[in-house]
């Protein structure tokens, strides 16, 4: 089994300084301060966020926050996982059975296979619809907010861009 990607983990003790609108149309890219610019989310409150974040040599990761508001959800200390199979659906590619590393305590889920975390940051890049069906967990629906100076900085620092 795969240990949980990084970013996952990395941010559980992470501390956040930007407040998010609770208005799900003025969702926006937000660099995650503790992060250096390594890490990026998107503000959704009541529908699906997306965490993006890039190592040293470039690697990108992704966890979706099931429910929205981030910024909160960083501060839990549950590690609690669970491994589950799950569906991603993005537009322009089939759709992808594959595993994912859950977090029930802060409903989030991250992909354990690494291409799907790079078919995120393409969605994000595009603006493409994407669809996550994590069987009895629910199925999710997310459209990436629009490129923002945010985003164009995190993903210039980030090599495998």
């Amino acid at each position: 089994m795969k240990l949980i990607p990084s970013l996952l983990v990395g941010l559980t003790f992470a501390a956040t300084a930007h407040a998010a609108d609770s208005a799900p149309s003025e969702s926006e890219w937000t660099i995650l301060e503790a992060s250096n610019g390594n890490a990026i989310f998107s503000t959704e409150m009541d529908g699906p966020a997306l965490v993006l974040g890039c190592n040293e040599s470039g690697k990108i990761s992704a966890t979706f926050s099931l429910d929205g508001d981030i910024e909160a959800k960083l501060d839990s200390r549950s590690l609690r996982t669970r491994r589950v199979s799950g569906t991603l659906t993005v537009e322009g590619y089939e759709p992808a059975d594959t595993k994912w590393a859950y977090l029930p305590g802060r409903n989030m889920a991250s992909p354990m296979e690494g291409h799907l975390a790079r078919r995120l940051y393409n969605a994000a890049v595009t603006g493409a619809h994407v669809t996550l069906d994590l069987g009895k967990r629910g199925t999710f629906e997310y459209s990436p907010p629009a490129l923002n100076s945010d985003f164009e900085t995190f993903a210039a620092g980030c090599l495998a861009s």
